[in-house]
């Protein structure tokens, strides 16, 4: 806990980046954990529900499986590793880090163990694409990267030239968050909407780029909210930002903003009041005189949701409200009507289905012969014709998908002009349409193909003729299901932005070819769609690599689930045995031997071209016909994995069979016999079988087991977490689990943050559930002493106090009627301080002390709380929420001679109301405590100072920017993080200057607390350096890998 308190469960999390690589000893413990409490000499005590404590790092065995011969620390799991052909390992999985720097899911190490630090997966690349369980496959220096992964270049949005589809920009990254919304300045450019940064400049809000696609350094603009679209007001030069709770300059919570389109300023005189201000607009249409603006109903109620604003006052001038639980989607002006769309069947209580025309006063007016037989998402009006996008198939009797338009003159549909006249159902929501003031439409949406032709997310319409789809390619990977938020025309091109990680590049997805020295990638696009590879294997020859998963297409063939590819050229192969998708869900593991491939997962159809019926396994030829044989077992379950080596097929998993329970083999070479191996892995499914040394071995939770010749199988070691999977290589056995080793710590351990050190002490009970919570420790010569809270006998939870001869090992628990919050050792006394009535079943109010681990006769018996006692130049300070001591009046601080245990006269707090001090720490001849309190009715609070020699009362001065809960005092100075920087400040006590401090670490994820700095995250802990930067200790919870079930 923050304020020094460790509850023993979940160590800190955070947001933010994870722990890298630092200066300091890394060390693991097989559970959770909370901050290290301080101890003094660089010692530190962890306490939580572990029962190890180590090193950490995945041990690579030689001969000799009792001795690693390496330890890479990887953050994370790994569920693959395959030689690297000289002595090494690649390894993918769903890590972070190796050996502190960062490998997001696949690295490779060295043959002693080691990260190479030179092959930099995807290197060649602007950023590499975050992988997680990839599939791995190597064959003559090239690494096969399989998974659900595609290449960034140009993430979130970049100008694409109109005809090719490719970028405009040098392929990089310039936005760093989704783009949200764009529109043309009407003079080549472009306004955009992002939420995060462009380039180098943080830009939350609005950016101008000029026609030449440069930053325009004029137009600074901020808005703080929603954005959804934006309308630009050539005329008038103003620039309209629709959205929800939208604020920015002068202006606060509002649904739409105006802005002056060449500086960004705030136009705050026109400020319209759209209640409720937390409801998305979905359109702007500016006229010469108004501004038109539609959104959805809020939480189904009939709210407003087309609204006429006056331009020049910012009064709203008329609204319309649709059918109950609908709204409007979008709108436009055709320069005399404005036309709104949606889900609506009703405006106003008159009937208009998904779309309705106004004139300018609001006055409804007829709808066409012909109107779309389901809802409009778009609307757009250019050149005489009023164009509509959305989910419809049809409008009046004309069958048309998703896009068409009406002549505005007499809103008579165009038949003639019919883009997408026969439905796919790779047509989902035409949700934007944009002209380019030529002869071209750009709609874009959640479609993959419109016009008979793949178009994923943008699709570019000739306005003349019947309305041909262009070739256009835009290369558009990554992203949500919808990834185009936006499109418009400028800055030399098309402007289209959204969630998507690559746009007008070659794109690399779901399959990779990698330089196994480099990491470099081959710039090849599988065209891997529909799904993605989940496992693939080389030939015997390995001249063909198979491809399995719930993939649709590849290279822009249909290939369901199953795919080979031609490794010389990078070309499919003709090779498909699954013709028609129906129950066919998916390839989980594919082997191949003696040019049959073996395949498990989720399927029960016919296969192959002959066309016979299997259920979860089937074993196919090269003229991708069904071969007869199939696993002799009953009730086929999960499965783990799926191995064949030297001509046997081991199969893992859930495999519900009573003579090869969770693990089966087959001989291939003896027509596929089932074998019997004799052991039953209840409990626990094995996984990931390999040959090391002559033997075969497998994974079995956090077991390695070996396969012995008789049938039988041994446990030959035990890790401190599950073990993902193993590899060999060169003689070497990868074991990716973390092995701690060391004796049982029963949830605690001290450490040395200088040497990185443990303790020999070992509490002799588990400390959990003994304690569920540890608020204080401290420590003189061999005596041990730990205050916090736990169960009794009778399974309340009570206050405990440990006390313990960590030279002995002798240690007694004693129950405690209340709370021990601190200690202060003195000499050889500890003095305890609480919220208490009793230990030991012994009279002892609030505070107490021991010596040599036996409780002293030393009763002062203070009336009410005490949170600290502190020693300095034979003073004991006592401060809490007490008015009575020693018999005597002290209004929550007092002062005794440490040497005879008088109460000494020392009164300052007196004549006031009341007092508490909470904290104290001693900075050169002063004490600084901090307190609060009241006199005659006034309240005052801050930072006490006495001057130790004369025991003399001051104040010292509080930053105005201190959080009252984050501070920490050591070597002279004041540790705070400062709510105005939002950074930790260093602040001198004697001279009040403040220094920066260089932090090792994210300073965003330091946590300060009263005992230390402590970085936390869900990938590790660090205790921190306050002068230097650098982390002191670094602690991790293993990372046992999960197995998918």
């Amino acid at each position: 806990m923050i304020d020094g308190s460790t509850t023993l469960g979940p160590s800190s999390p955070g947001p933010g980046p994870g722990l890298g690589k630092t200066s300091a000893s890394t060390y693991c413990l097989n559970g959770e954990y909370g901050p290290p409490l301080n101890l003094g000499q660089d010692e530190y005590l962890l306490v939580g529900q572990f029962t190890h404590a180590g090193p950490c790092g995945f041990p690579i065995f030689g001969s000799d499986l009792n001795a690693s011969m390496a330890r890479p620390t990887i953050t994370g799991e790994v569920r693959q590793s395959i030689p690297d052909g000289e002595g090494g390992f690649f390894i993918s999985g769903s890590f972070t880090d190796v050996d502190g720097v960062s490998r997001s899911g696949l690295a490779r190490l060295k043959a002693n163990g080691s990260l190479d630090e030179d092959f930099k997966p995807f290197g060649n690349l602007p950023k590499s694409p975050e992988l997680e369980n990839a599939k791995l496959a190597l064959a003559d220096g090239k690494l096969y990267v399989g998974g659900s992964f595609n290449s960034v270049s140009n993430p979130f949005g970049s100008v694409v030239n109109a005809t090719t589809g490719a970028s405009l920009w040098a392929s990089g990254i310039r936005f760093n968050n989704k783009v949200l919304a764009s529109t043309s300045d009407g003079a080549g450019g472009l306004y955009i909407a992002v939420s995060g940064s462009y380039q180098t400049t943080s830009a939350e809000g609005v950016i101008h780029l000029l026609a030449d696609g440069s930053l325009d350094p004029n137009f600074q603009n901020r808005v703080y909210g929603n954005i959804t679209v934006l309308a630009h007001d050539q005329a008038n030069n103003v620039l309209y930002v629709g959205g929800s709770n939208l604020s920015s300059s002068g202006v606060m919570m509002s649904s739409i903003l105006a802005y002056n389109a060449t500086t960004g300023a705030t136009i705050t005189t026109w400020n319209p009041w759209l209640d409720p201000t937390y409801t998305d607009l979905t359109g702007i249409a500016v006229s010469a005189t108004k501004v038109y603006a539609t959104r959805v109903n809020s939480y189904n109620s009939p709210t407003s949701g087309l609204i006429a604003i006056d331009k020049s006052t910012g009064v709203i001038s008329w609204q319309k409200s649709t059918t109950f639980r609908s709204g409007f989607y979008g709108v436009a002006f055709d320069g005399t009507y404005v036309h709104a769309v949606g889900a609506f069947t009703s405006v106003g209580g008159v009937g208009r289905n998904f779309m309705a025309k106004f004139d300018e006063n609001g006055n409804l007016q007829a709808n066409p012969a012909s109107v779309p037989n389901s809802e409009l998402n778009s609307v757009h009006y250019a050149a005489g014709y009023l164009y509509i996008g959305g989910r419809f198939t049809s409008v009046g009797a004309t069958s048309a998908h998703g896009i068409a338009r009406y002549n505005t003159s007499d809103m008579s549909l165009d038949t003639t002009w019919v883009p997408n006249p026969v439905n796919a159902s790779t047509l989902g929501t035409v949700s934007g349409i944009v002209h380019d003031g030529a002869s071209t439409l750009y709609v874009y949406g959640d479609f993959s193909a419109i016009g008979g032709k793949v178009m994923p997310g943008v699709a570019a319409i000739t306005t003349t003729g019947a309305g041909t789809v262009k070739d256009l390619d835009l290369m558009i990977a990554g992203g949500e299901d919808a990834p185009v938020n936006t499109v418009a025309v400028g800055a030399g091109g098309v402007f289209v932005g959204g969630t998507f990680q690559s746009i007008g590049a070659p794109v690399i997805r779901s399959l990779a070819v990698l330089d196994s020295d480099s990491g470099d990638a081959e710039i090849f696009d599988s065209k891997i769609l529909g799904g993605d590879v989940l496992s693939m294997t080389l030939s015997g020859d390995q001249q063909t690599l198979y491809l399995g998963g719930d993939f649709s297409s590849v290279k822009g063939q249909q290939r369901l689930g199953l795919a080979s590819i031609r490794l010389s050229d990078l070309e499919l192969t003709t090779w498909a045995p699954v013709t028609a998708r129906g129950t066919f869900d998916e390839v989980r593991f594919i082997q191949e031997y003696a040019g049959n491939v073996y395949i498990s997962g989720y399927f029960s159809q016919p296969l192959g071209l002959n066309m016979q019926v299997r259920e979860d396994y089937a074993t196919i030829d090269q003229a991708a016909n069904v071969i007869p044989w199939v696993p002799a077992l009953t009730s086929p379950n999960d499965i783990t994995d799926f191995v064949i080596k030297d001509g046997v097929l081991y199969t893992m998993g859930r495999l519900s069979s009573g003579t090869n329970k969770n693990l089966a083999a087959y001989d291939l070479n003896n027509g596929g016999a089932l074998m019997t191996l004799g052991r039953n892995f209840e409990g626990s499914y094995p996984n990931s079988l390999v040959e090391h040394n002559g033997k075969m071995y497998v994974a079995s939770g956090a077991d390695l087991v070996r396969l012995e010749t008789d049938g039988t199988a041994t446990v030959v070691k035990s890790l401190s977490g599950i073990i993902g999977t193993l590899g060999v290589s060169d003689g070497k056995l990868l074991v990716t689990a973390n092995d701690l080793g060391g004796p049982d710590r029963n949830g605690m351990v001290i450490v040395n943050s200088n040497d990185g050190s443990f303790s020999s002490w070992i509490p002799s009970t588990p400390m959990q559930p003994e304690f569920v919570q540890i608020n204080a420790a401290a420590r003189i010569g061999d005596y041990l002493y730990i205050g916090g809270r736990g169960d009794n006998a009778m399974g309340s939870t009570v206050g405990k106090l440990l006390v313990a001869n960590i030279k002995t090992g002798a240690q007694q628990i004693l129950e405690v009627d209340g709370t021990v919050k601190s200690f202060e050792p003195v000499g050889e006394i500890m003095y305890v301080a609480g919220a208490f009535y009793s230990i030991d079943g012994q009279n002892r109010s609030n505070v107490a002390s021991f010596t040599n681990g036996q409780l002293t006769n030393w009763q002062p018996e203070p009336d009410n709380n005490v949170d600290f006692i502190k020693h300095h130049q034979g003073v004991l300070y006592i401060g809490g929420e007490f008015v009575e001591i020693d018999g005597s009046m002290r209004q929550g601080l007092a002062a005794f001679d440490a040497s005879t245990g008088a109460l000494l006269a020392w009164d300052p707090f007196a004549g006031h109301d009341w007092g508490y001090f909470a904290r104290a720490n001693v900075v050169g001849n002063k004490i600084y405590i901090f307190y609060e309190a009241e006199k005659n009715g006034d309240y005052e609070f801050g930072l006490l100072t006495v001057q130790t020699d004369s025991m003399l009362v001051g104040l010292w001065p509080l930053p105005d920017d201190v959080d009252f809960d984050d501070w920490y005092v050591q070597d002279g100075k004041f540790y705070y993080w400062s709510m105005d920087s939002e950074f930790p400040v260093a602040l001198d006590m004697v001279t009040g200057q403040t220094s920066e401090i260089s932090w090792e670490l994210s300073s965003y994820e330091m946590n300060i607390t009263p005992y230390g700095i402590i970085w936390g995250q869900p990938s590790g802990m660090a205790l921190m350096d306050v002068q230097t930067g650098k982390a002191k200790l670094v602690l991790k919870e293993v990372q046992g890998a999960a197995l998918e079930m």
